[in-house]
């Protein structure tokens, strides 16, 4: 039996997060750190709108629930990486009529710090929906 000592084992830590609606289009979500397990808590930025994230692989995941007074108030989230789009828009019901995707999904990796916001980027209808406190955002990290 022979053993590598080049090969080092990664640490998978997860964060789960509360995210509530934006004030308007284009504004990113406000969030609240519900548990985690990264070994240094994940940084939410002073406006609480936007994670500081160190290096890493990265997924990211976040579920919509929302109530609706009309059945054409619906919205398009997307995450943001540095103010740049990454992933698949997540909406709530068919949103213009593009297909109906609950959640945003998103793969990436950071060589340096960055900011992950989840963006509003569409609306259908005069107001935005209810979302209740079922809207999570799920990061998982890895080390480079």
């Amino acid at each position: 039996m022979t053993y590598d000592s080049t090969v080092s084992a990664r640490r998978l830590e997860v964060a789960t997060f509360v995210w509530s609606v934006s004030t308007g289009l284009n504004q990113p979500c406000p969030l609240s750190l519900a548990e985690s397990s990264w070994q240094t808590a994940p940084v939410i930025n002073g406006a609480g709108t936007g994670l500081t994230l160190p290096s890493g692989y990265y997924r990211a995941m976040a579920k919509v629930f929302a109530t609706r007074t009309v059945a054409n108030q619906n919205i398009q989230f997307t995450f943001q990486v540095g103010g740049s789009n990454v992933g698949k828009a997540g909406q709530t019901d068919i949103l213009n009529n593009s297909g109906n995707c609950d959640q945003a999904d998103a793969t990436f990796s950071l060589t340096s710090s960055d900011t992950l916001e989840l963006v509003i980027t569409g609306a259908e209808g005069s107001s935005f929906p209810t979302l209740t406190s079922d809207c999570t955002l799920i990061l998982w990290r890895t080390s480079l």
